[in-house]
């Protein structure tokens, strides 16, 4: 679930809907993000429509007064964080409702209005005409580079997944906004406790427990990850003892 989603939502629509009603391209998709929930799932509509609106916001926003030039080493730096940039902007260009500066309402008006209609070409163009193929794991893709050398075959391994998640969610998948909507880093290990049990919890590693591809358990963890779901993991070692089905002894080199 993305936090913010909905406010940034509501500011869009509001700037965009300012000077009068919406083209009929740029409606559809005002209705996808007003009917959007929040969630990133992979098979979200709303997720991808809102995605798109904010590449576009960026580029109407950022390109022209910063240069082409600039604008592309901004998307390029390392730790910058474009998405939430523009989506702050929005919000304060819908609540200050003034003209000048980065947050002028007039010029934020436009762009989210030119960025709604710009997104519905994009999935067009993108994802294809039909409505059932527009989800945001159709953009937001990850692929597993494996250990070892590259071109070694490894059954199994991840190619182009459609992930869930963002980095501004707990399913963390992060891309590189303005850029790709390639997955860029991941949490591949996600974990629920209860801390008046803590002997019980949820967890999840991906790829597996074993990287190695002879390993029984080299890709155990992967459709459970992919789809979100928590296996039970206990520490209890009497139900360890009982429950295991094989036993890992590692010791160290003489």
């Amino acid at each position: 679930l993305a936090q913010r989603s909905p406010r940034v939502v509501a500011a869009i629509l509001a700037l965009a809907r300012r000077d009068g009603p919406l083209p009929v391209e740029a409606e559809e998709v005002a209705g996808l993000l007003e009917r959007w929930d929040g969630r990133l799932a992979a098979t979200s509509a709303g997720a991808a429509a809102y995605h798109l609106v904010i590449e576009h916001l960026l580029e109407e926003l950022l390109r022209e007064p910063f240069g082409d030039g600039l604008y592309t080493r901004y998307l390029d730096a390392p730790h910058v964080r474009p998405q939430y940039a523009i989506e702050r902007l929005v919000v304060r260009a819908a609540t200050l409702r003034r003209s000048g500066g980065w947050t002028d309402e007039e010029r934020v008006a436009r762009a989210a209005r030119a960025s709604l209609r710009k997104s519905w070409i994009s999935l067009s163009h993108r994802l294809g005409p039909s409505r059932s193929r527009w989800a945001w794991g159709r953009l937001h893709r990850l692929s597993l580079l494996p250990f070892g050398p590259a071109g070694t075959p490894r059954p199994g391994i991840l190619r182009g997944q459609p992930a869930m998640g963002s980095g501004q969610t707990l399913a963390f998948a992060s891309h590189r906004p303005g850029r790709s909507f390639e997955v860029e880093s991941v949490g591949f290990y996600r974990i629920a406790m209860d801390l008046a049990a803590p002997d019980r919890l949820l967890s999840v590693l991906a790829p597996g427990q074993s990287e190695h591809p002879g390993h029984p358990h080299y890709l155990d963890g992967l459709v459970r990850w992919t789809a979100g779901r928590l296996p039970l993991l206990t520490t209890s070692r009497l139900a360890i003892e009982e429950e295991s089905t094989s036993r890992l002894l590692l010791e160290p080199a003489p």
